[in-house]
């Protein structure tokens, strides 16, 4: 009850950070510059959903085919698309929301064609540093964690293209009834 209580006290927190009102855009300029706060604004989405990602799997009895989790992935995923990629791009600065959304994307999860595309996009950079530790020790989770079975009483995922990241707020984490609910959405 303690750690639920916490993470319901931290996800109010990332509420408090986040204005409704701003819309994501590309953060180049009409000459081709990168605007800093537009670019800001994209990067602390990012973070913030990976944080709320992290705060759901710290939820008793986690599961990452939850539909509330697919939906925060899948708006990470859309909101990398507002991030300049490739060798002059800003992967490198995003190895901890990728490590936190990919480890827990399911097979279909559209993170992961996003992840790839933008690998290839960084070539030989993506090998390097802590970034090219982060997308081997993707790679070997995706392939541990796919290669696991659903327990019986989990749902088969919604197939991503009938997810409606608008509506990311809808599902709750599943919980034990001892157990108070904690919305991290």
């Amino acid at each position: 009850i303690a750690v639920c209580t916490h993470i319901t006290l931290l996800a109010q927190q990332l509420d408090a950070t986040e204005s409704h009102n701003d819309s994501l855009v590309m953060p180049y300029s009409s000459t081709g510059a990168i605007r800093p706060r537009q670019l800001s604004k994209t990067m602390t989405a990012l973070f913030r959903l990976a944080a709320r990602v992290y705060l759901c799997s710290l939820v008793p009895e986690f599961n990452r085919y939850q539909q509330s989790t697919i939906n925060l992935i899948t708006r990470f995923a859309e909101t990398m698309q507002f991030i300049p990629s490739g060798p002059d791009g800003f992967d490198r600065s995003l190895v901890w929301p990728l490590l936190i959304c990919g480890s827990f994307s399911i097979p279909t999860s559209p993170l992961r064609r996003v992840f790839a595309e933008r690998v290839e996009r960084l070539g030989d950079q993506a090998e390097f540093g802590s970034f090219g530790r982060m997308s081997r020790l993707l790679q070997e989770v995706w392939r541990r964690a796919d290669g696991t079975t659903l327990p019986s009483d989990t749902c088969e995922p919604t197939p991503v293209s009938a997810i409606s990241t608008s509506t990311a707020g809808d599902a709750t984490p599943k919980r034990s009834q001892n157990v108070p609910p904690v919305d991290v959405l």
